[in-house]
């Protein structure tokens, strides 16, 4: 056995080159090979992240809707917002248990709910006592919001944004 690490030993720290050994030549080769499979996975891992980014800003941001208040929030004997961001599911009313809680005492204690389906925005009256309405019409079944359109909650009155709209 001694004498296949001698031959070893011989084979790899023979001088080939003037002080240069065969060692040196493969560890260096070695080296870089090493570093070139480090790059080539730092490489792979920018590129998943770049392809990443590009599907993110390509992706439609999730629907930003509004009701935004027709008259100034001060004018009211309550807190009032300018602005209330729509969900899913927004339950509007006087009760707490709403999403969104207007103690007007026009309103009744569960006004309203507007859903999102997709992209698009459904209101329904929740049989209150001033009914629910949109551009004058009286609200009886689900009906879909439009960009611009009044809706009238109790003695309120709002007009519905879209995200397209906010940059007004």
């Amino acid at each position: 056995m001694n004498e296949f690490f001698n031959a070893l030993e011989a084979l790899f720290f023979t001088e080939l080159f003037g002080k240069i050994t065969l060692y040196m030549i493969l560890s260096t080769v070695l080296k870089f090979v090493f570093v070139l499979v480090v790059l080539s996975f730092i490489s792979r891992i920018v590129r998943m992240i770049t392809m990443d980014i590009q599907q993110s800003a390509v992706r439609r941001p999730v629907q930003a809707a509004t009701l935004r208040l027709l008259s100034n929030p001060d004018d009211y004997d309550f807190p009032l917002r300018d602005e209330y961001y729509l969900s899913d599911n927004t339950s509007i009313g006087r009760a707490d248990d709403n999403t969104i809680v207007i103690k007007d005492r026009q309103m009744s204690k569960h006004q309203a709910v507007i859903v999102q389906n997709g992209s698009h925005f459904f209101i329904d009256d929740l049989q209150a006592t001033n009914p629910t309405t949109i551009n004058d019409a009286i609200v009886s079944q689900p009906t879909e919001l439009h960009s611009r359109d009044i809706v009238a909650l109790g003695g309120l009155h709002f007009v519905f944004l879209n995200e397209e709209e906010h940059e007004d």
